[in-house]
């Protein structure tokens, strides 16, 4: 292996390797400097080709039908979607929720905010066990559910302003 081949393991075939910078001293040829945009396009470019010829000439249509399908998938889910209306959600019912159940979360979950009510309800239960066995420190998780309701207080009224809408 000469320093010419070294890192150009599969390069087979008309596939032309990246030219390397002149020699110290050497002028080098008169190129337009390619924007960055431009350069990744032919990177981009000569990768698939490279991969093409690699595979036989053509991609397996299967795997990128799957690959395809995973993107769509994955780009539904991280699309903001508008808030959910659920009819039959009152103020009074999630204000009754939030004073005797809402260190439990028990508020949101019932406002559609499964999230973040699971997160304070997994909180409060585990706390709640933690405290049960004996592991004092597991009071600053109850004191965190109770700020959480503390200020979901101030919430609540827009929580259910959103689902009506």
């Amino acid at each position: 292996m000469s320093g010419a081949t070294f890192g150009r393991k599969g390069l087979a075939g008309g596939i032309a390797a990246p030219r390397h910078a002149p020699a110290f001293g050497a002028a080098a040829p008169a190129q337009r400097p390619l924007s960055p945009d431009e350069e990744m396009a032919a990177r981009r470019e000569a990768f698939l080709a490279a991969e093409r010829a690699r595979n036989g000439g053509a991609a397996a249509p299967a795997a990128t039908q799957v690959q395809q399908q995973k993107i769509e998938r994955l780009a539904r889910a991280l699309t903001p979607r508008p808030p959910e209306t659920f009819e039959g959600k009152s103020y009074p019912v999630a204000f009754l929720l939030w004073m005797l159940l809402g260190v439990a979360g028990a508020h949101r979950l019932y406002l559609g905010r499964r999230i973040s009510g699971g997160i304070l309800a997994a909180m409060f239960t585990v706390s709640v066990g933690l405290l049960a066995t004996g592991y004092y420190p597991a009071f600053l998780g109850l004191v965190a559910c109770t700020l959480g309701m503390l200020a979901d207080g101030r919430l609540i009224g827009r929580m259910s302003k959103a689902r009506r809408r």
